[in-house]
């Protein structure tokens, strides 16, 4: 059995990388398997709405296999959508997502709902602020500050 999808690679997902609000996202999946799947499923969700399933459709053979496809309207306000992939067969449910470095690219098969590929969705019209254009801009971690008992020295310590 085989089950992929390559966020990074424009026959799995197309366009690839940002997309702008209003447009649409082709997403495929390939599989191969002895048998022809009961169901193959895409979930996805935005924000914090509820998620949706839409079924995908038989696309074309590939190889020794099948690529299974939807095209996804994306919604009109900017944010991340999150999508991973549910297949059916008469004996299992198979979830395809995102690997375990949550980077994109190839996914992976687990046997529960599984990290999730994302879609960065953005207002084609945005400008950037001009006082913002020229600024110099500091993330600051506060974890990253007094975690405790560091490598080269013992807190408290009186020598």
């Amino acid at each position: 059995m085989v089950i992929e999808h390559n966020s990074q690679n424009s026959i799995y997902r197309s366009p690839y990388g940002a997309v702008p609000t209003l447009s649409e996202v082709t997403l495929r999946l390939f599989v191969k398997i002895d048998e022809i799947p009961k169901a193959v499923k895409l979930v996805y969700y935005f924000k914090d709405q509820e998620a949706k399933v839409m079924p995908m459709y038989y696309y074309k053979s590939v190889a020794t296999g099948s690529l299974y496809e939807i095209k996804l309207s994306l919604p009109e306000e900017a944010g991340i959508l999150w999508y991973y992939f549910i297949l059916q067969t008469n004996g299992h449910i198979y979830y395809y997502g995102n690997n375990l470095e949550q980077l994109g690219g190839l996914g992976q098969v687990y046997n529960r709902i599984p990290p999730s590929f994302q879609i960065t969705v953005y207002k084609e019209d945005y400008k950037t602020p001009d006082w913002f254009k020229n600024s110099i801009v500091y993330q600051i971690f506060p974890d990253r500050f007094a975690r405790g008992v560091m490598d080269s020295f013992e807190v408290g310590r009186k020598d």
